[in-house]
């Protein structure tokens, strides 16, 4: 059988390997180089506890695996020796599904048996990089086709391969929601995209930042990781300062059940800062006190001691509802609402640098149009562990970035498999 995979993370270089090993047809289209999302974060934060698993087909490609309890252990022991090996380089390709469909069967058309008509993966690949290099090999014949009919070449172009089976591997993370309420856009916010970072873009965002104030929307795990990662920027200067807006009644509540590293590093830096509040209130207690008593006369003389503020302003059951940018200011300005039905009608606007968001991810369908699908945002992953309506179509991995991790991706590998070979039988059975 051939079966294409689509993305470049874990689960699909696994997939993809399995049924390699299996002695099906695979090819592994991917956007970007393998790795996926734990390649960039591996860079970004290495030493973060990862809930990793390894496949038995992996290990034994690889032989000796070394330790892996962090995310970089398992980039470097693990994931990238497996990216990196032969087997693994000879079913990949470098380029970008568009969409996927039957070649001729309808949505709705009914037929004996939807696996008659195969799958049809049209994609398409940057030929820069190509055609630059053999410019530069060959550049007198190129100086005769012209300028124009150079760059011609340069622009992209669809192509199409036929496939028995389908399962779509490239998960959540580079599909993060935006910022509105219930995964909506906030008004404005999709004209100033550009001014915004979403979900683990937002880590590479804060190495380049300099700036005073930083703005956070939600409140889970990546979220976390941005505040953890601007503790030494927030520490440095007096005047800089992190706000968090959540729609939960108490933030990061789902995240602090979990008793990782992360979770308690980030209980450690809140408590400080409500330690160094505290007991900046204390001080400033005294000192309006002392204000106070003075003479009429001495104290219009003396300035009003300053009201401390907290470093980091947590607004719990809020939502964004509006961003805007005004031309004359360099700031971003972001509209935050509470509803009295969470306990208390508040409207804020607040002026800030940068803004971080990670409201959660979801699957994005639309490469899927023109088939059956079923998709059920209310559960973490795809209906029955990934099978859809669609014979031979299949979504491997989360749909909503809910504690989804590796191991439950292995699972389901086996659980896709097993649905495939019912359908078709080894090659030499």
């Amino acid at each position: 059988m051939k079966v294409a995979i689509i993305g470049s993370g874990p689960l699909a270089i696994e997939m993809a390997l399995y049924l390699d090993s299996q002695q099906s047809t695979v090819v592994l289209f991917m956007k970007e180089q393998l790795g996926g999302s734990i390649k960039k974060m591996a860079s970004l934060y290495p030493d973060l506890e990862l809930d990793s698993s390894t496949s038995e087909w992996g290990r034994e490609l690889l032989g000796e695996v070394g330790p892996i309890s962090t995310i970089g252990e398992y980039w470097n022991n693990y994931l990238k020796p497996l990216s990196e090996h032969q087997v693994v380089r000879d079913f990949t390709r470098l380029g970008e599904v568009l969409r996927v469909h039957k070649r001729f069967l309808g949505t709705h058309e009914k037929v004996d048996s939807r696996l008659s008509d195969l799958f049809r993966v049209v994609f398409t690949t940057n030929p820069s990089e190509d055609i630059i290099k053999q410019v530069k090999e060959n550049p007198e014949t190129f100086e005769k086709m012209g300028e124009n009919f150079i760059e011609s070449l340069k622009e992209s172009i669809e192509f199409f391969e036929d496939f028995d089976l389908v399962v779509d591997c490239r998960g959540v993370i580079n599909n993060p929601m935006p910022m509105g309420p219930g995964g909506s856009f906030a008004l404005n916010e999709k004209n100033l995209k550009e001014f915004i970072s979403y979900g683990v873009d937002g880590l590479k965002a804060i190495k380049k930042f300099n700036d005073n104030e930083v703005f956070i929307v939600g409140s889970g795990k990546t979220s976390a990781l941005f505040m953890l990662t601007l503790k030494n920027w927030l520490a440095e200067n007096s005047s800089r300062r992190i706000f968090l807006v959540t729609d939960e009644k108490k933030a990061f509540s789902k995240f602090f059940e979990e008793s990782s590293s992360l979770s308690k590093d980030l209980k450690q830096m809140l408590g400080q800062d409500q330690e160094k509040f505290d007991q900046d209130a204390k001080v400033f207690g005294e000192k309006i006190n002392e204000w106070k008593s003075l003479e009429d006369f001495v104290r219009a003389k003396v300035a009003r001691p300053v009201e401390p503020e907290r470093k980091i302003a947590i607004f719990e059951g809020h939502n964004v509802t509006s961003v805007d940018k005004l031309l004359d200011k360099n700031k971003i300005f972001i509209t935050l609402e509470s509803p009295e039905f969470r306990g208390e009608s508040l409207i804020k606007t607040i002026g800030v640098d940068l803004v971080l968001v990670s409201t959660g991810y979801k699957i994005d369908t639309s490469i899927f149009e023109g088939m059956q699908t079923n998709f059920d945002l209310s559960n973490k992953h795809a209906e029955n562990d990934g099978v859809h309506s669609e014979p031979g179509f299949y979504t491997l991995g989360p749909i909503l970035k809910e504690r989804y991790g590796i191991k439950e991706g292995l699972d389901q590998v086996a659980a896709i498999s097993k649905n495939m070979f019912s359908y078709f039988t080894w090659k030499g059975e």
